[in-house]
C-alpha cells in the first residue's frame, strides 16, 4: 500500500517539511485541548495501491486537525475524517489546489484511475 502524509499549519498553503509522525513524535499526546496554546495544524493522509514504489491507484484520504503546544511539549491529535464533506470542510482551497496539483505531477495514471468521489475533494468550491 502506497501513502502520503501532507502536514499544514491550519491556515498555511503548502505543507511542512515534517510528516504528522515527525512532527509529533516526542510530544505528549492529551485527551483534550483545555490549557493548550499552540499552533494548530491540519494532517491530511492519501493511501493508494503501488507498484514498484509508486502509486498507480490513490484510493483514500483522511484528514484531522491537530494542535501542538510546544511550550508545554504536549499536543492533540484528533480522530481522523474519512468523509469527503468532512475533509473538505477541513482543507482550505490552498490546501485543496496544493495536494491535487502534487497527486496528479506524482502520478497522472493514479489521479486519472481514482474515483470521482475522491476527486472531488480537491476541487474548488
Amino acid at each position: 500500500m502506497w501513502n502520503q502524509n501532507f502536514m499544514f499549519k491550519q491556515d498555511g498553503a503548502t505543507p511542512l517539511e515534517q510528516t504528522e509522525n515527525e512532527l509529533f513524535q516526542a510530544i505528549q499526546p492529551t485527551l483534550d485541548s483545555t490549557g493548550l496554546k499552540g499552533e494548530r495544524y491540519i494532517s491530511v493522509w492519501v493511501q493508494g495501491d503501488e507498484e514498484q514504489g509508486r502509486p498507480i491507484l490513490y484510493t483514500n484520504v483522511y484528514a484531522r486537525t491537530a494542535i501542538l503546544d510546544s511550550d508545554r511539549q504536549a499536543g492533540l491529535l484528533q480522530p481522523y475524517q474519512g468523509r469527503s464533506h468532512q475533509i473538505r470542510s477541513l482543507l482550505s482551497p490552498g490546501q485543496k489546489l496544493w495536494i491535487k496539483d502534487w497527486l496528479i505531477k506524482t502520478s497522472p495514471e493514479a489521479w486519472e484511475a481514482a474515483e470521482d468521489s475522491l476527486k472531488m475533494i480537491f476541487e474548488e468550491d
